[in-house]
């Protein structure tokens, strides 16, 4: 019986999928699964990067100039800032892990 729940939970593994808030897309560090109904998503949309969680939630990935109008600013999950740059919390839409990278160059940080 042991071996047969095994299997069973096996088969379902990689069903896992993203839900709301979510890394998603080509570029996983600087996307994440967005429900439209709460408001627009301040990026570009990807379609099929979140398939089962309804039609309102699409990926929005490149989410850019989340400090002022510099563009050298995105917002970005921890591993897709880089080195030589400051996370900033409260300027990025979506999950709380999701924050504006700047690079420390423009502030003279280095």
């Amino acid at each position: 019986m042991k071996l047969n729940t095994y299997v069973l939970l096996s088969l379902f593994a990689p069903l896992v999928h993203a839900g709301v808030g979510d890394k998603c897309g080509t570029t996983p560090q600087r996307g994440y699964c967005h429900d439209l109904n709460k408001g627009a998503c301040k990026g570009t949309i990807s379609h099929g990067d979140c398939p089962w969680d309804g039609n309102n939630v699409k990926c929005c990935q490149q989410v850019t100039r989340c400090y002022g109008d510099l563009q050298a600013t995105f917002c970005s999950w921890p591993e897709g800032c880089g080195a030589g740059s400051t996370r900033l919390t409260g300027l990025c839409p979506g999950p709380n892990d999701f924050k504006c990278c700047v690079n420390d160059n423009l502030f003279g940080f280095e």
